[in-house]
């Protein structure tokens, strides 16, 4: 059984990256790839995929956006959010509204993919130097 992403990154070159990757491994399938937070929000709420990968500085809506969002509403969805930077305030207000991993984008690969795996089977994940690079 695969595990079904929604992936959400507004940059064209990373998003098709992240496809890529994906389909490499017969464990995923992506059922949705949005350029924004909108088209993340509702491709979640259509598709109801195990795991979300959410760009966190994606415009106009971010990835925060989209997590308040997603509580608001109450819809459940596990989320990994993939970004190159982030504040400590940012990490205590993604893991508050439901962001159960977090991996930067100068990581490798390897470690989206176990990120994404832990996550869907209800472990957290966030990269130690997350907070202190930020």
């Amino acid at each position: 059984m695969s595990i079904r992403l929604v992936l959400a990154d507004d940059h064209p070159i990373v998003l098709h990256g992240l496809q890529q990757l994906f389909a490499r491994h017969g464990d995923f399938s992506v059922l949705a790839a949005c350029s924004d937070g909108a088209a993340a929000l509702d491709a979640v709420k259509a598709q109801r995929p195990d795991v979300l990968v959410l760009d966190l500085r994606m415009s106009p809506r971010n990835g925060l956006d989209v997590l308040r969002a997603l509580a608001k509403e109450r819809v459940q969805c596990r989320t990994v959010l993939l970004t190159a930077a982030i504040t400590d305030e940012e990490v205590v207000e993604a893991m508050r509204l439901g962001a159960m991993g977090l991996v930067l984008k100068e990581s490798s690969p390897d470690a989206l993919l176990d990120c994404v795996r832990r996550v869907h089977r209800g472990e957290q994940w966030i990269e130690r130097e997350t907070v202190t690079q930020a």
